[in-house]
């Protein structure tokens, strides 16, 4: 979905795109959750809610030694693939005419403008990973979408 908006030589662009429907198995998320399997590595927040009382209720398996399996893909991974994406937004400003004279038609136009792109993503992944998956619907932050923010100037002679 996209829309232009202008007014009194601002410009204002948004570029919004979206998924419904699919799923999402989170790998980057399984490999937070490895149970201190890797020595070193970075955990989720929530090996904190790992079973260990009787009648606890929680989807996180107890932590214990040698358990290899407690990483492995299954179902608790698997997550709603919905999201809407403000893909890119643009605002700009062009000078007037009367200010472009005066350059005594040396400059024909001049735009200042402001972009941003991906910085705003609503999703139900969790860790931060990227909604927007290669075809088989594993995340890989190897294949994350960048934010990029830029500033540019358009000057026509």
């Amino acid at each position: 979905m996209t829309n232009t908006f202008e007014y009194k030589g601002f410009d204002l662009s948004v570029l919004f795109n979206f998924a419904l429907g699919g799923k999402i198995l989170d790998s980057d998320y399984i490999s937070l959750m490895h149970g201190f399997s890797s020595v070193g590595a970075a955990l989720s927040t929530d090996i904190l809610n790992r079973w260990n009382a009787p009648g606890q209720l929680t989807d996180v398996p107890a932590l214990k030694f040698g358990n290899s399996d407690y990483a492995n893909a299954s179902t608790r991974y698997l997550f709603k693939g919905d999201y809407v994406r403000l893909r890119n937004v643009t605002l700009g400003y062009s000078l007037p005419k009367s200010v472009i004279a005066k350059t005594k038609n040396v400059v024909k136009s001049m735009r200042f403008y402001l972009q941003g792109d991906n910085f705003w993503t609503l999703d139900r992944l969790k860790q931060g990973a990227d909604p927007e998956t290669t075809i088989d619907g594993l995340t890989s932050q190897s294949s994350a979408t960048f934010k990029t923010f830029t500033f540019g100037l358009n000057v026509g002679f």
